[in-house]
């Protein structure tokens, strides 16, 4: 009988097994994982993020959102040239949008206010005059101003309007919100903008052009006009009566002459004005936006100051931010402590550093630069205590004489062994774009710029694709291993049911017999006992 239980437990046992590789094979094709894209490459060519795990709090947000379509997953995108562009985190952008939604277009710098360059997804105008500071200057009182955006402008027109047009119309938000240092200032928003023309005319001195001939003098041309020779002298700035043949001077007249002038004012319709709410001016519609005007009010301070605007959406999914300054290290962003203390602002649950390209042009050492990237980690976590970190190294790249960039390779190899340790992922772009070896191929082929350090906008397409692969295999690994659990969730207590219903048969079917002989071993007994009972009876009668 011990045997017999001992078959039926391993029987069970075997049935768990292939019953759970069923459900496996069965969810493959049925579990929600990210879509390649046209442009992914094969498995085999796409270089996997690094220590993963660390990412797995996004990927089951990004799973539950997938799932259930309600809610937001914000990603903010740090680092330098390569990303002020937008064109390396516009294509990621987009990308993510598709898998998960569009949950807008999240922080963006008004880039142009500052004359540089920008996002090609929105455009910023404004006639007034703006200065601006960025983080790779040299600390001073001013720089304590540099907030979030790595990049501050500001304007002491009072009456200054910022013409905000969506070119992108995926872009398109319902909620949009100005990040200022200054509390003092006040906004207003006009959708809609009316031009006003009027004339004003003037009267000057109408002005004669003359030749000089052969032969003429300043007398001889006073006579012919009626003006005096110092007269043409001050008005030509003249310190002497000499005159070259050919040359044309101008000849003052008491006509006078009426000039026109047009003058172009603005008015401002459906204004309405921004709240001040959780260190935002925020402003809110019902029906999506693409076209707005920024105003200040009235009585505001002296000069007025921003530090960027955010766009998002009503409808769910991923806001992707990028915050990238042109010639910025990490160090840029470690002395201005505004910037740490403004990010949680765009509440975050991922955040991804991009940088290393213009260390390597300082000559910072591997050492130093890791001990300014460890610091800059610390001090996001110091903020935003539970957001996931994912540092990519930087690409390949080649200094101004065209030599090797060694430093690129030893970043990369301090930013992979310290993983672990202090707890980031790693994408490593350096090793995906074939290191040193590809870039003259790279150049060849118009990806990489002529500078050997900027790619082009092929390029920068190319870094986003294999990183949306690389982060599309590692979400895709952690949502099938998370089904399979819940599925095994579901499927063992049907199991465990079903094996205990099998046991009690046929621990039924092997007592029945016992049952049986019990039975009749009871049944003699009382016979036994009926047929002794009847002797003594007998016995005592004859007694």
């Amino acid at each position: 009988m011990t045997n017999r239980i001992l078959i039926l437990t391993m029987t069970a046992f075997f049935l768990l097994v292939i019953s759970v590789v069923a459900v496996v094979t069965s969810n493959d094709s049925t579990t929600n994982t990210m879509k390649e894209t046209d442009s992914t490459k094969t498995d085999e060519q796409v270089v996997e993020i690094t220590n993963e795990i660390i990412l797995e709090p996004v990927f089951e947000k990004l799973r539950a959102l997938q799932n259930s379509k309600t809610g937001k997953v914000r990603i903010v995108h740090i680092g330098d040239s390569h990303i002020q562009a937008d064109l390396f985190t516009g294509k990621i952008r987009k990308e993510f949008h598709e898998t998960f939604g569009n949950g807008g277009f999240g922080f963006s710098f008004p880039f142009s206010l500052a004359k540089t360059n920008g996002s090609r997804s929105i455009s910023y105008q404004s006639e007034s005059s703006w200065e601006s500071l960025r983080n790779v200057a040299q600390t001073n009182e001013k720089t304590t101003s540099i907030g979030v955006g790595g990049i501050i402008v500001g304007t002491h027109d009072k009456d200054f309007a910022i013409e905000v047009q969506i070119k992108d119309t995926a872009y398109g938000f319902n909620s949009f919100s100005i990040i200022s240092t200054n509390p003092d200032n006040s906004f207003l928003i006009a959708q809609d903008r009316i031009a006003r023309v009027t004339t004003q005319k003037s009267t000057s001195p109408k002005q004669i052009s003359h030749t000089i001939k052969k032969g003429e003098t300043l007398s001889s041309i006073g006579k012919k006009y009626r003006i005096s020779v110092p007269e043409i002298k001050k008005v030509n700035h003249l310190s002497s009566s000499l005159l070259s043949v050919g040359k044309i001077i101008s000849i003052p007249s008491k006509q006078k002459k009426t000039t026109t002038k047009s003058i172009v004012t603005y008015g401002y319709n459906n204004i309405k004005p921004m709240k001040y709410e959780h260190n935002f001016f925020t402003y809110h519609s019902d029906t999506v936006i693409n076209h707005l005007f920024v105003r200040p009010q009235q009585n505001g301070p002296a000069e007025c100051t921003i530090n960027g605007f955010v766009y998002e959406k009503e409808s769910s999914g991923v806001v992707y931010s990028n915050i990238g300054i042109n010639g910025s290290k990490c160090s840029d962003f470690n002395k201005t402590p505004l910037f740490y203390q403004q990010l949680p602002l765009l509440r975050p649950e991922l955040i991804i550093i991009s940088l290393g390209t213009n260390e390597s042009f300082s000559a910072v050492t591997s050492e130093e630069f890791m001990n300014q990237l460890l610091a800059m980690i610390q001090s996001i976590r110091s903020t935003n205590p539970s957001v996931a970190i994912l540092v990519t190294t930087p690409p390949p790249s080649q200094l101004r004489n065209r030599t090797r960039n060694s430093f690129i390779s030893e970043y990369t190899d301090q930013i992979v062994q310290n993983a672990e340790i202090y707890g980031y992922a790693v994408w490593n772009m350096y090793e995906q774009l074939g290191k040193d070896s590809q870039i003259e191929y790279m150049a060849s082929k118009g990806i990489l710029g002529n500078d050997r350090v900027h790619y082009s906008k092929a390029g920068y397409n190319t870094q986003a694709t294999y990183f949306s692969n690389s982060f599309r295999n590692a979400f895709n690994r952690y949502a099938i291993k998370m089904q399979n659990k819940e599925n095994e969730q579901i499927q063992l207590p049907m199991i465990q049911v079903n094996q205990e219903k099998q046991m009690v048969q046929e621990i039924e079917t092997i007592t029945k017999p016992l049952e049986a002989t019990t039975d009749q071993v009871q049944d003699k007994n009382q016979k036994s006992t009926a047929i002794r009972e009847s002797f003594k009876k007998i016995h005592d009668n004859k007694e």
